[in-house]
């Protein structure tokens, strides 16, 4: 490789000619200059690969008992609405590879392959032409609603709201999709299912009684329709905890040239989210008790144990992703008001339980002022399927201990 004019010689071109080899070596490995016919992810393994991250990856926000999820009765006749519903590439995020279409299913795919929802009459209306939702059809999408028993309405920003350059201004459902959802909502109960990276302001739907059921599922890729459809009828039960903090507004929204982190995710988040991280709900309840820390008393330097039982109590097999916090000792300067030290995904039957342990070490327990340093003092523990005092929260218990640093 040649020096680059004006170049002063501070990198050696056998430098770059590592650099640039080793790129390519990943990139020859990964198949991106074989022939379409050479790929060799599009085995069952790879397609069941990709199911499994589309369920796992799906977070329950709301869910109205009894009219919510899951679908496990006929529902005689059903709509589905929304610019997601059978576009193939609205469901695949910033970034993603070449879209294969013969291995993507729609929502609306999904939805068709159930024998339960929409038996008798199935109607669909995209009500926009895509996710920016600049032009809104509400005769279509009010007809295709009137008088069914279920709506389920796909929303959300799409990479060509939400990408790399593309940036939001807000976090409002793009152009008339609120009124999309409103249309919906005043004929027929609906399901909300979600398709975006970044957090939206739902909070219409979170209060209104008739929208019963939110599903978060974030950019599923090509197994997005079968994921739905497992998720919605209680095939699959939904274990996906948020990962990022949903603010109710833009006002709780730090301005972009404030470059502290007050304000700033769950570990310095002022007020009360719209949806708070680590949240999500299931189709079973768990119950977190017998919790253990040891040692109690931890000389500055050594770490200690959290143990504790997690049950499912029904009425459905699921996953719980149990969460252990700390909170530091009062009047220390500079900590966050949270720290997730510990997180564990966990399949329980009906009826079951299991013990977990998680370590908390020395450094989890540290803070920088001018150097890392573990204040002294009575640490707080929390351990449950979520953070604690929220107000937006699921059913399970959250636990608490201390433990002194000496």
């Amino acid at each position: 490789m040649r020096w680059v004019e004006g170049s002063k010689g501070l990198i050696q071109p056998s430098t770059i000619d590592d650099a640039v080899s080793r790129l390519f070596m990943v990139r020859m490995k990964l198949g991106e200059f074989d022939p379409p016919e050479m790929n060799p992810y599009t085995t069952d393994e790879h397609r069941a690969l990709a199911l499994q991250a589309a369920l796992e990856s799906i977070v329950l926000l709301k869910n109205t008992p009894l009219t919510g999820l899951p679908i496990e009765n006929e529902v005689d006749t059903a709509c589905v609405v929304g610019p997601f519903i059978d576009n193939p590439y609205s469901v695949f995020g910033d970034y993603s590879p070449t879209v294969m279409l013969e291995y993507v299913v729609t929502p609306l795919q999904g939805i068709k392959t159930l024998t339960n929802i929409g038996k008798s009459v199935l109607n669909s209306a995209d009500g926009c032409s895509d996710s920016k939702c600049s032009t809104y059809d509400s005769a279509s999408v009010k007809a295709a609603c009137n008088g069914v028993d279920l709506v389920i309405a796909c929303l959300g920003t799409g990479s060509i709201v939400e990408s790399e350059g593309n940036d939001r201004a807000d976090i409002n459902l793009p152009g008339s999709q609120l009124q999309l959802l409103q249309d919906a909502a005043s004929v027929s109960p609906v399901v909300l299912v979600l398709y975006n990276a970044g957090p939206l302001d739902v909070s219409w739907a979170k209060n209104s009684d008739q929208v019963v059921s939110i599903l978060e599922s974030f950019f599923p890729a090509q197994s997005a329709g079968t994921a739905l459809a497992s998720v919605l009828t209680g095939q699959y039960n939904p274990g996906g905890r948020l990962p990022n903090t949903w603010p109710a507004s833009l006002d709780q929204v730090p301005d972009i040239t404030n470059y502290t982190m007050v304000g700033r995710t769950y570990r310095y988040f002022q007020g009360e989210p719209l949806y708070p991280f680590g949240y999500g709900l299931s189709y079973s309840s768990f119950y977190y008790s017998s919790l253990t820390i040891a040692p109690t008393t931890v000389p500055r330097g050594s770490s200690t144990t959290v143990s504790f039982t997690v049950a499912n109590k029904g009425p459905n097999n699921g996953d719980e992703v149990s969460q252990v916090y700390i909170s530091w000792p009062p009047g220390t300067v500079g900590t966050p008001q949270l720290q997730l030290v510990a997180v564990n995904r966990t399949a329980l039957t009906n009826g079951n339980y299991k013990g977990l342990s998680f370590t908390i070490t020395s450094d989890q327990m540290s803070i920088y002022t001018t150097e890392w340093v573990v204040p002294t003092g009575t640490y707080t523990v929390y351990v449950g399927g979520q953070q604690p005092n929220q107000l937006t929260r699921a059913s399970s218990n959250v636990l608490e201990g201390t433990f002194t640093v000496q």
